[in-house]
């Protein structure tokens, strides 16, 4: 399924994303046809079956696709640089870089509110060990309540933004 694109049309970010989906998808289907279609097998003394496999055929329909992917993340990239979303004012670009920041300190304080503030273990040798965190772990989870609800209010932002935003291509 090859998607051919006009020039002149309005098209939101969000339309464009999902065409770049269905291009890299399209190129997932081609090679995974490449893959079964580019070698024959025949025993010793027997004919060779001719295949209708062509690299340089299969190879230039890769080329349109990847250039067509290219093209339309180039478009993308422009415009997320110049759509300012309703998230204090920054750019889909820059919040796209604040969301990768605060999901990656999601990550580290899930980590961190997955213990207990005071553990009590047995060594080996039958003694009594106290681990204790010198964090308040109550505290943490509701700061990592709150950066969650920003971050899924940064997502909502970006989400529109790309929905509203209309880029010709």
């Amino acid at each position: 399924m090859k998607i051919q694109m006009k020039t002149n049309m309005k098209l939101s970010i969000k339309e464009i994303i999902k065409r770049i989906k269905i291009l890299e998808d399209e190129l997932i289907v081609l090679n995974q046809e490449e893959d079964k279609d580019n070698y024959v097998i025949y025993l010793k003394d027997e004919k060779v079956e001719k295949s209708t496999y062509d690299f340089d055929k299969t190879n230039k329909k890769r080329q349109e696709i990847n250039q067509e992917i290219l093209r339309l993340k180039i478009i993308v990239q422009k415009a997320n640089i110049k759509t300012i979303t309703s998230y204090k004012g920054l750019s889909i670009s820059e919040l796209l870089i604040l969301l990768a920041q605060k999901s990656a300190l999601i990550q580290r304080f899930d980590l961190l509110c997955s213990k207990k503030q005071k553990a009590r273990k047995t060594t080996n040798d039958g003694q009594i060990e106290y681990i204790e965190y010198l964090y308040d772990i109550n505290k943490l989870k509701d700061t990592n309540l709150k950066l969650k609800q920003e971050i899924a209010s940064m997502q909502v932002a970006i989400d529109k933004a790309n929905i509203e935003t209309l880029i010709e291509i």
